[in-house]
C-alpha cells in the first residue's frame, strides 16, 4: 500500500510538472481585453489602448518574442508598457533587445527595469542602452504621450522591489493636471505616498504568484503586499492599481491556475462624481 501511494504520489507530481511547463510555454500566453474607467482622462483619449508587458524573464531557451508580436498585433495597442523583469540572466539580453526592437517599431513602446534586470552589472549597464531598439527606457523620468490635441505623462521608475524608485523625478515634471500614467516593475510602488498622485499604475513582478490553488490563491508572491494583492485591478485612495501575472516565470518554470498574460487595457474617461 505504501509503494503504491508513493508511485501514485510520483506519478501525480510527475503529471502537474508536464502540465505546469506547457502552461508555461509561449504558446499559452493568454490576451485579455479590460475597460477601465479613469475620472481625469482627457475626452480626446477616451478608448486609448495600452498594451500591458510584464515578467518575460527571456532566456537563450525562453524566447517569447514571435508569440508576443502577434498578440500585440492582434491587439492592436496605441501604445505598449513593458514593466521589467524582461530577462533571468544576462544571456537574455539578446532576445530582450529583439523584443523590443520590434515592438517599438509598430507602437510607441516604454518600458522599466526590473529586479531581474538588475542582477549582475553588465545587465545594468544593458538597461540604459535599449533605448537604442527605439523604445522609451524610463528610469525615474517621464514623457509626454499626446494624440488628438491631448495629452498624458507617462512615468517610469526603477525597480522599487530593491527601492531603486525616485517617484519625485518621475512625476514631479508633469504639468499641473495632466492624467499620469506610472510604470513600475514592482506594485510595492503603492506603498510610497507619493504614487498616490498618479491615475494609473501599471506593474507586475508578483507573476500572479505563478502557482495558485482553488480557493487559497497565490502561494507566494515575493511582494511586501501580501498574497491578496497577487494580480488584477485595485482601487486605493483614488489611483488604480493593476498587478499583471506576467509572462515568463522563474525558477522552476512551472505555472499553474495562473496562466502567462498580456492584458490590453481600453482606458475610458469616468465623469467625475458630483
Amino acid at each position: 500500500m505504501i509503494y503504491f501511494l508513493s508511485g501514485a504520489l510520483i506519478a501525480g507530481a510527475a503529471l502537474l510538472w508536464h502540465l505546469g511547463r506547457r502552461a508555461a510555454a509561449p504558446s499559452a500566453i493568454l490576451t485579455w481585453q479590460r475597460q477601465i474607467q479613469l475620472p481625469g482622462l482627457p475626452v480626446a483619449l477616451d478608448g486609448l489602448r495600452v498594451l500591458h508587458i510584464s515578467d518575460v524573464h527571456a532566456t537563450p531557451r525562453a524566447d517569447p518574442t514571435d508569440t508576443i508580436v502577434a498578440r500585440a498585433e492582434a491587439a492592436r495597442p496605441d501604445l505598449v508598457a513593458v514593466t521589467g523583469d524582461l530577462v533571468s540572466g544576462w544571456r537574455g539580453l539578446p532576445r530582450a533587445r529583439r523584443l523590443l526592437r520590434r515592438l517599438a517599431s509598430r507602437w510607441p513602446t516604454y518600458v522599466v527595469p526590473g529586479n531581474a534586470d538588475h542582477w549582475a552589472d553588465s545587465m545594468r549597464r544593458e538597461v540604459p542602452r535599449w533605448g537604442e531598439t527605439g523604445a522609451v527606457v524610463l528610469i525615474n523620468q517621464g514623457r509626454p504621450f499626446a494624440r488628438d490635441s491631448a495629452e498624458i505623462w507617462i512615468a517610469g521608475v526603477d525597480d522599487p522591489y530593491r527601492f531603486r524608485d525616485d517617484l519625485g523625478s518621475a512625476l514631479a515634471p508633469a504639468p499641473a493636471g495632466t492624467f499620469k500614467l506610472l510604470l513600475a516593475h514592482s506594485p510595492e510602488i503603492i506603498q510610497r505616498p507619493e504614487a498616490l498622485r498618479s491615475d494609473l499604475i501599471l506593474s507586475g513582478h508578483t507573476h500572479g504568484g505563478q502557482v495558485r490553488l482553488p480557493l487559497v490563491g497565490a502561494l507566494i508572491t515575493r511582494s511586501r503586499l501580501g498574497r491578496r494583492l497577487s494580480r488584477g485591478l485595485f482601487r486605493v485612495n483614488g489611483t488604480a492599481l493593476i498587478i499583471s501575472s506576467g509572462v515568463g516565470t522563474t525558477r522552476l518554470g512551472v505555472r499553474f491556475w495562473c496562466p502567462p498574460e498580456m492584458t490590453l487595457w481600453i482606458l475610458r474617461r469616468a465623469e467625475p462624481v458630483a
